[in-house]
């Protein structure tokens, strides 16, 4: 499955240390020169990744520059090139967190799968045991933000309870 991710996802991942589940379900995942450049950045006590350790993340840029510039008077520099390296291989999906690069994605015919959705592929695919703990260290370590109702609909759709986070 070709992928292509915005930065928020995989310092998710990271900072659950389950950067893991990225090549155990898609395989490779392309991202653009501007998150591979973010993820090198130490932010908010959150360690940089060294792409070079991680061979399953290749950096590819998208070739439509006149494309990027026009997603970029929307979005940020590494949402634009997602999207527009999205677009260009073909993806099959996008990994990508925030709520206007997600629904550009869907304006684009894109389909965006946010972190959460990522978690609950990994636990149909049983690769974790259980998102609700996944979450609650997401939201620990990173103070990760979600509508209370989409993570009580996130779990039930892994077929856990709010009493299992």
């Amino acid at each position: 499955m070709l992928v292509v991710s915005d930065t928020s996802p995989i310092r998710g991942l990271s900072t659950i240390d389950r950067l893991d589940l990225l090549p155990s379900i898609y395989g490779s995942v392309l991202v653009p020169p501007p998150v591979a450049q973010e993820l090198s950045v130490p932010v908010e006590g959150l360690p940089p990744l060294n792409l070079l350790t991680l061979p399953f993340l290749i950096v590819h840029a998208p070739a439509d520059r006149a494309r990027v510039d026009e997603f970029r008077r929307r979005l940020g520099a590494c949402e634009a090139e997602a999207l527009a390296l999205a677009l260009e291989t073909r993806a099959e999906a996008v990994l990508i967190a925030e709520n206007r690069g997600r629904v550009a994605a869907h304006r684009l015919g894109l389909r965006p799968i946010g972190l959460l959705a990522l978690l609950v592929e990994a636990k149909q695919q049983g690769l974790v045991a259980a998102v609700g703990p996944l979450v609650k260290l997401l939201i620990e370590r990173i103070d990760f933000r979600a509508d209370p109702r989409l993570i009580a609909t996130i779990l039930r759709m892994a077929g856990e309870t709010e009493s299992t986070q």
